[in-house]
């Protein structure tokens, strides 16, 4: 996407750019652990994960048969998130921008 579509100044493309080399470089050579549940959440940082990503294992069971992954609901990522203190990265299908606007309205 070139610099004349976006609606923000270059300085605050700038920091976006910033802000996501500094999370690049802090998990970097760090394991980023995909999680079904709070108890895997904290087995994954008593690990040494840099990160989890909560996924719902019901919805996760269906992939196999249908090729199709959807989003982990927003009760689930706050479970998680009230369980450890590392990073919790709530992930979004390409193309859902109703849920990926739902789930950054929802961060702490």
């Amino acid at each position: 996407m070139s610099q004349e579509l976006r609606d923000e100044p270059p300085e605050e493309t700038q920091e976006r750019y910033d802000r996501k080399l500094t999370i690049t470089s802090m998990f970097q050579g760090k394991m980023i652990v995909v999680v079904v549940n709070p108890i895997q959440a904290v087995a994954a940082e008593e690990a040494g994960a840099a990160a989890v990503i909560p996924i719902d294992g019901i919805k996760m069971a269906m992939v196999p048969k249908e090729g199709i992954n959807t989003t982990t609901t927003l009760s689930a990522i706050n479970n998680v998130m009230d369980r450890v203190l590392i990073p919790v990265i709530g992930r979004v299908r390409a193309g859902h921008i109703m849920e990926a606007k739902a789930m950054e309205a929802a961060k702490r």
